[in-house]
């Protein structure tokens, strides 16, 4: 919950430019978090295996962002 605002914005921002791939590392974000959740719930060790998908999509979509306004 604390990235919120910055994955809406990103989304945004990167879907202006690039709808399809925003939308598929939106699912991608989403499914990560989803295990992450349930991780940090059964065994917070667990917590890193949806981890790393979800911030390596943040800073996919960041990049995305970024191309998009330049």
């Amino acid at each position: 919950m604390e990235v919120v605002a910055q994955v809406v914005l990103f989304t945004v921002v990167a879907g202006l430019k690039y709808p399809r791939a925003t939308v598929a590392i939106g699912a991608v974000y989403v499914v990560a978090r989803a295990v992450y959740a349930l991780g940090y719930v059964r065994n917070p060790k667990l917590r890193f295996i949806g981890l790393i998908p979800s911030n390596i999509c943040l800073v996919t979509m960041f990049a995305m962002s970024v191309v998009s306004v330049l």
